[in-house]
């Protein structure tokens, strides 16, 4: 049975898993879900998750949600590359050390600035107060400082020499910042920029693919807002 994978690539998550597909050789067959049209909460994708969340998996009769989780699935069954998630306990290790901070860390702090400032408003029509916002922004900065303490240091990707997919959750996450108006590269953190170069470097064409959806989407949206 044929995999199916439901992504929509202004998603942070689905870019990533998008990546690794593509560069391990995987097949698929993508399933378009728009976010922005209300897609993941229709009845059809309901039937796949309840949780209406993106990306999502079907084979075999079984559904599948969050994307380390169908990382580490694919791998079980040998679709992964061992470049993006290594076999060696070791660096498989790090890999997985550095996803599961990603999550309740980068991944939270970034999500919530993008419903704040993005989805409450288009959709629910709920304005976050500025204060409140500029308590989102100073999260966003610390946790992108943490990481370039802790996780980067001087190494040229997370786990030393090579990049892996724990690079990708990250460098998808970091360079969707702008779209929410948060300058990643500022105040002294100018070694992101190289690092975001070389990870798209290490995942080209792939990345570059992956961003085309992310960038006209919030050219739209800039379009949308000035014509208001």
């Amino acid at each position: 049975m044929t995999l199916k994978v439901y992504l929509d690539l202004v998603s942070q998550p689905c870019r990533s898993l998008y990546m690794v597909l593509k560069a391990s050789n995987t097949p698929f067959q993508m399933e378009s879900i728009e976010l922005f049209k209300g897609q993941h909460l229709q009845e059809d994708y309901l039937k796949i998750t309840p949780l209406h969340k993106i990306p999502a998996i079907t084979e075999n009769g079984m559904n599948l949600i969050e994307s380390v989780a169908i990382l580490r699935y694919l791998d079980a069954t040998g679709r992964i590359n061992e470049k993006w998630y290594p076999k060696e306990p070791m660096k498989r290790a790090k890999v997985d050390e550095y996803l599961e901070w990603h999550h309740i860390n980068m991944r939270a702090v970034f999500f919530t600035l993008f419903q704040r400032k993005i989805i409450f408003p288009k959709f629910f029509n709920k304005v976050t107060s500025p204060e409140s916002l500029a308590k989102f922004d100073e999260a966003a900065y610390n946790a992108l400082d943490t990481f370039i303490e802790h996780w980067l240091g001087d190494k040229p990707f997370i786990t030393g020499n090579n990049i892996t997919a724990a690079d990708l959750w990250a460098s998808c996450e970091i360079d969707s910042l702008p779209a929410v108006k948060i300058n990643p590269f500022s105040d002294g953190r100018e070694k992101l920029a190289d690092y975001i170069v070389r990870v798209k470097n290490g995942a080209s064409p792939w990345y570059e693919e992956s961003l085309e959806k992310l960038t006209k989407t919030f050219k739209a949206q800039k379009g949308e807002k000035s014509k208001m």
